[in-house]
């Protein structure tokens, strides 16, 4: 599995999901971000939580991509009260459109 290197400036890491990096990162500047990876290997969460780890300059972490389990939440849901450095440029519907974390 690879990871994508953007701007070790950035506190923001990207999650792919089950996504190809490669179509999401056309959408995503490379300064936007410290780096990107996929969800997917033989090791799971953990190679993700390592990585976090090791850069303790990241401060977001953003998952995107395909949800095949459809357990998302919206990226603005009040719950959470995030207060993102960016708004989205590119969101499918359906990630739009979930309800509110209760």
């Amino acid at each position: 599995d690879e990871v994508t290197l953007g701007d070790p400036a950035s506190p923001v890491g990207l999650c792919t999901l089950w996504s190809r990096q490669e179509r999401i990162l056309r959408a995503v500047p490379r300064e936007l971000y410290a780096a990107c990876g996929n969800l997917y290997s033989l090791w799971g969460i953990n190679v993700l939580i390592r990585s976090v780890l090791a850069r303790p300059t990241l401060r977001y972490l953003v998952l995107c991509g395909v949800d095949y389990a459809g357990t998302g939440v919206r990226w603005n849901d009040p719950f959470f009260s995030i207060a993102w450095p960016i708004d989205p440029s590119t969101m499918s519907v359906r990630d739009a459109e979930y309800l509110d974390f209760e």
